[in-house]
């Protein structure tokens, strides 16, 4: 592993700059030399520009080992459950967590990682890259451990390409032996563990995307960041063509606190904020490894300003939203439309809304901003984190924090609204948490973290999101609607009702996809899984009395089954040997123990034997 951040022992030792400076223990304070802070560009306040190592990480909470029990949640169209948590599947009781981002295995999407800053402590704002991962749709969630355990990372992104490898990508901030620049980790293990990484150059308020739609260009990563941090003070894009083991030299463009999403043809399309609006660009070339490629652009309005908190916000050290931007890829209609969106701060009284603008020609003009939220017009009335994904059907998901109800910038729950047509109208507009405070729990950070993240499918999306509604600062997975799984449209539950999927342990998960996760066994590739498997004359897994898997089933008939039948029979169990009454089938009796051992028994196993399963 490419391990080039700073690493903090229980000494408390941190090299900066060829100078040793030590601490008693780690979390005391420690003079720290002034040039940990990094210059800024032109026009980006000091108060902002965070992801700089000025503390050295305090006692961890898990060490405290105080905690509760984690938040699992619901609404009649959403659930919701806490994915920081510890060993143990609770809530650690001290600790932060803000940025999520997650990502979805298309080879079985109930496997699921969502990574974020992770603060083990409050008082200090250390942060490593935390991480969960679940296999079961997010229901339950199992927190392996930090990425890289012991090193400053930052500005967490993840993804997952078409064969179900997860990346992670993170920012080494300034301080911590790289100045803005980023590695990427990846996990053949479905989350557990990201035990290789490259040097991917980045920087500061990064983002990735991988090319997962077939053809030329499939399995390129790009990523983007800010300009002003990192290696290449303004080029800001890269582009790996061989799996993230190398990146290409960064190219410019306009990436302030953007995003990345595909076009349907492999177009790249990236988002920013710009002096006095925002602005797209777009390359039709990215897919091509064998050119350098290129952009245009196109600015916009989306009916108000871009916002950076302060003071009484809602999120006074960090951003009120990125800038998004995605693709109808659904091939219908509006297949190749350009949608984004922002939380914006508009004219007038009320201080931030979600508006959203659309472009029908691959980005070269844009229609007129919509507001997305529905309420009225309020100067307490704050929509932000504005967030969005497109389905591949092309529904349009929006989810953003609101204080509507509250009429307190502190005071917010999440709201989910969607469009079906390309964002004339929107419908929903559902609350989809309680109410929670976002200045509880800040990490020696005024903020929140600055994203949430989002993914949708045919049914609904999954969304990485950070709250305080255990009392501190911790990150959720969100499912919007249903569950679909085997991605055929339908949600799990009306496909089990009616019977179009299997479900034979009732958990309410269509027994194929637990198979594809890997999360029950299926040995004999049959699509049943083994603990569901009605084999009658399948008695056992291993051939010797005494070891795991005698006289348990496996769905899998062979010889050892046979053989375990025959000594069962030879020392007269009739609890296991005892099968029929009658030697004829279809007669009465027959395939009915009767607690008498005889040969009609023996040859009946023998006759379901041959038949097979």
């Amino acid at each position: 592993m490419a391990n080039r951040g700073v690493r903090v022992g229980a000494a408390g030792v941190v090299p900066v700059g060829g100078a040793i400076v030590l601490c008693a223990a780690a979390g005391l304070a420690c003079a720290q030399p002034e040039n940990f802070r990094a210059t800024l560009p032109q026009g980006v306040p000091d108060r902002f520009h965070l992801e700089v190592l000025d503390l050295l990480p305090g006692t961890s909470a898990r060490i405290a080992r105080e905690q509760t029990p984690r938040y699992v949640g619901h609404t009649d169209s959403s659930f919701m459950a806490q994915a920081n948590v510890n060993a143990q599947g609770n809530n650690i009781v001290g600790d932060a967590a803000n940025e999520p981002s997650i990502a979805i295995d298309p080879t079985a999407p109930n496997r699921m990682v969502i990574t974020w800053r992770q603060f083990d402590t409050i008082a200090s704002n250390f942060r490593v890259a935390g991480k969960a991962y679940s296999w079961d749709g997010g229901r339950t969630w199992t927190n392996s451990g930090p990425i890289d355990p012991g090193h400053y990372r930052s500005d967490p992104v993840t993804e997952a390409d078409v064969n179900g490898v997860f990346y992670h990508l993170a920012l080494c901030g300034s301080g911590a032996g790289c100045s803005f620049t980023t590695d990427l980790f990846r996990s053949t293990d479905h989350g557990q563990t990201f035990p290789v990484s490259n040097y991917s150059i980045g920087g500061d308020k990064t983002w990735l995307l991988i090319d997962k739609i077939p053809g030329q260009g499939q399995g390129h990563i790009y990523q983007i960041w800010q300009p002003g941090f990192g290696p290449s003070p303004n080029q800001t894009f890269t582009r790996s063509i061989n799996g993230g083991l190398s990146f290409q030299n960064p190219i410019s463009v306009s990436s302030r606190f953007g995003v990345i999403a595909n076009g349907p043809n492999h177009e790249v399309y990236i988002s920013s904020t710009i002096t006095g609006g925002f602005r797209v660009s777009r390359s039709t070339n990215a897919s091509n490894p064998g050119v350098t490629p290129t952009f245009t652009s196109s600015d916009f309005s989306l009916g108000g300003s871009f916002g950076i908190g302060s003071g009484t916000d809602p999120n006074p050290g960090g951003l009120l939203g990125m800038v998004w931007v995605d693709t109808d890829r659904s091939g219908g209609p509006r297949n190749g439309w350009v949608y984004a969106l922002c939380s914006v701060d508009p004219s007038g009284t009320d201080r931030q809304d979600v508006y959203f603008a659309r472009s029908t020609n691959g980005g070269q003009t844009w229609s007129s901003p919509i507001r997305v939220n529905n309420d009225p017009a309020n100067a307490n009335s704050l929509q932000w984190f504005g967030t969005m994904s497109v389905a591949p059907n092309g529904r349009i998901d929006v989810v953003w924090v609101d204080t509507r109800e509250s009429q307190n910038p502190r005071l917010g729950r999440i709201y989910y609204a969607y469009s079906d047509d390309g964002g004339d109208t929107w419908l929903g507009h559902e609350a989809l948490t309680p109410q929670w405070d976002s200045h509880l729990g800040w990490p020696q950070q005024n903020k929140i973290g600055d994203y949430y993240d989002m993914q949708s499918d045919l049914v609904g999306a999954n969304l990485a999101c950070a709250t305080t509604l255990n009392g501190g600062q911790d990150v959720y997975y969100i499912r919007i609607n249903d569950w679909d799984c085997n991605g055929n449209g339908v949600g799990d539950a009306t496909d089990i009702s009616l019977g179009t999927a299997q479900d034979c342990n009732s958990n309410g998960i269509p027994d194929s996809c637990e198979i594809a996760a890997g999360t029950v066994p299926d040995t004999n590739n049959n699509g049943i899984p083994d603990g569901c498997e009605v084999c009658e004359p399948d008695l056992t897994t291993g051939a010797v009395a005494g070891q795991p898997g005698y006289g348990i089933p496996n769905g899998v008939l062979n010889n050892d089954d046979f053989f375990f039948y025959l000594a069962q029979f030879s020392i007269g169990n009739t609890a296991i040997a005892d099968l029929t009454t009658g030697a004829i089938p279809g007669q009465p009796g027959y395939g009915v123990p009767n607690g008498i051992l005889n040969n009609e028994d023996f040859f009946y196993y023998l006759t379901i034997f041959s038949a097979g399963c």
